[in-house]
């Protein structure tokens, strides 16, 4: 019996130092998610600002790449509007503080992070919210249709919408026309 335990912890012993130990790759994904919905990563705040825009984006990338990560998931679409020039979703409010404005001198955000990311050696994955319609908070009270901006797609298809228990409005996914919407809006 005492020869059986030795046995056994003897291959334990070696189990424990034949096990392979895993590194990171060069090639595994290490990315950061950049939120900007309610401005918790960008902006800071609400502009139109370009320069502004540009050099939070580039101060956020810079501290990407120092951090040893190769890619960046960025949140492009986070309630139904965009983070770049759409002819379906209107521009961000969490972008410029105001839905449907665009931010100054044809600035184009995305772009300008899919540019700057790549410059950094980081791939860049654009993240949307397919059916999240609104996004309030304790200030902006109840989610409504009329805080929509003209032109919406939710405003100019009501039907769409479904309001979810959360108090906040979203697109119905079991609407053929709102899966092709979210398609297209991709």
């Amino acid at each position: 019996m005492h020869f059986l335990k030795r046995i056994c912890v003897t291959l334990i012993l070696l189990s424990l130092f034949l096990t392979p130990v895993y590194a990171l790759e060069d090639d595994d994904f290490k990315a950061v998610w950049v939120t900007t919905v309610y401005n918790l990563d960008y902006p800071s705040k609400g502009t139109t600002d370009s320069k502004q825009l540009k050099s939070e984006a580039s101060s956020i990338l810079d501290n990407i790449a120092s951090m040893g990560m190769n890619a960046v998931i960025l949140q492009v679409r986070p309630a139904s509007d965009s983070f770049y020039k759409s002819d379906i979703f209107p521009w961000s409010r969490f972008l410029t503080g105001q839905a449907g404005t665009a931010p100054s001198d044809g600035f184009d955000p995305l772009e300008y992070w899919i540019d700057e990311a790549h410059k950094r050696g980081l791939e860049l994955h654009a993240w949307i919210n397919p059916y999240r319609i609104t996004k309030s908070n304790a200030s902006n009270g109840v989610a409504t249709i009329d805080m929509l901006p003209d032109g919406h797609p939710a405003k100019i298809n009501p039907s769409y919408i479904v309001s979810y228990s959360d108090g906040e409005l979203y697109f119905d996914p079991g609407i053929p026309e709102v899966r092709n919407l979210i398609i297209d809006g991709a």
